[in-house]
């Protein structure tokens, strides 16, 4: 009941009343085919559309600690392939074994459904694009996935077609968090804005989304004090030493900009932009000059 109650269509009270619908004495103890969920064991026809492809009955059946044949076997019950495509996919398989069948219940039907199924190879004879063409002229709009799911299934029933996980690494994690992060190389110098001062590092955020961070122990004394007279929001210069991918984050020098800041501090003006604002000041974020 607790994977039962995810199928399509059912859900919590649904899949417990169909639960006690098996165990119940009164129903058969057997489903034989995606019909008797309906006709047996009293799905309503939305819920039985909704959920049949879901069901895989097999041509055996456990019977009272058995293994006895399902004497009302057909093979498509063995695939996702919703019933209302069975006659469609009866042509297809019939059409690839080069046999003509009347109706896709019959013997001459469960004949060649088992070929295909056995040899899945055979569908590779048929030309898709003339099906799609003449179901599309009847009025059954594009059935390029239909046909292409049908073939698929039919040569892997109930097959897992989604590629097996593998963890990530670092590197093909990081482009997916960070945006253009690739423009940060060792040497760039890039603005930031100051979020915090810790006793380690002086904590920064860059653009594109990355953390940034200026280690204190690779500063002077002399650095150290000038860095300590930042406040959270104040814009700073750095220079990219490196990009950890596996931290996301990038780490810091302080470049020639304490230089700046120590001319500065004794009243010198220097490496001034053109707007003559000296590079390496403490300015508020949205006063920064370009």
């Amino acid at each position: 009941q607790a994977v039962l109650q995810f199928v399509c269509g059912l859900g919590p009270r649904k899949a417990a009343a169909l639960q006690q619908r098996f165990l119940d004495p009164a129903f058969p103890k057997v489903v034989h085919t995606r019909d008797s969920l309906q006709k047996d064991f009293r799905i309503t026809p939305k819920v039985m559309e909704n959920c049949c492809a879901f069901f895989k009955v097999v041509e055996f059946s456990g019977v009272e600690d058995c293994i006895a044949r399902n004497p009302e076997y057909y093979p498509l019950d063995r695939t996702r392939i919703h019933p209302e495509y069975y006659d469609l996919t009866v042509k297809l398989a019939a059409d690839a074994c080069d046999v003509t069948v009347d109706s896709f219940v019959g013997e001459v039907a469960r004949d060649v459904l088992e070929e295909v199924l056995d040899q899945p190879g055979k569908l590779d004879t048929l030309v898709m694009e003339q099906y799609r063409k003449g179901l599309q002229e009847q009025g059954y709009g594009d059935m390029t996935d239909i046909l292409e799911d049908i073939k698929l299934e039919l040569a892997h029933p109930f097959g897992e077609r989604r590629a097996m996980f593998t963890q990530y690494t670092a590197e093909e994690i990081f482009p997916h968090l960070v945006k253009a992060a690739e423009t940060y190389e060792h040497g760039d110098q890039v603005s930031a804005e100051v979020m915090r001062i810790t006793e380690a590092a002086v904590h920064l955020r860059l653009g594109f989304g990355l953390q940034g961070v200026l280690p204190l122990k690779f500063l002077s004394d002399r650095e150290k004090a000038i860095v300590m007279k930042f406040r959270p929001g104040d814009a700073l210069d750095v220079v990219v030493e490196r990009v950890e991918k596996d931290r996301h984050r990038v780490v810091c020098s302080y470049g020639h900009q304490a230089d700046i800041l120590a001319e500065q501090s004794k009243g010198v003006r220097i490496g001034s932009n053109p707007e003559g604002t000296p590079r390496g000041t403490v300015t508020p974020l949205g006063a920064r000059s370009v």
